[in-house]
């Protein structure tokens, strides 16, 4: 995320992360895909006067889903 920040300085944005949020898995591969997913989040916001983007997880039944939402293009 400071990687996002330092590339447009300019542009006002709140990061949300959830406390103890914890995965396993291959490090380089999880590393990928979050800058993916954060960077596509941060590309559709452009013109918006705030970039909101948060990392999370939710419980359902006994299944964990991990998420990045955001409040560009095709937020509800």
């Amino acid at each position: 995320m400071v990687r996002l920040q330092s590339a447009s300085p300019e542009r006002k944005a709140k990061f949300t992360i959830a406390p103890n949020l914890a995965v396993a898995g291959d490090q380089g591969l999880l590393r990928v895909a979050l800058e993916n997913l954060l960077g596509n989040a941060w590309k559709v916001h452009r013109g918006k006067p705030q970039t909101v983007i948060e990392l999370g997880m939710e419980q359902r039944d006994r299944e964990k889903i991990y998420f990045v939402r955001d409040n560009g293009v095709g937020s509800i």
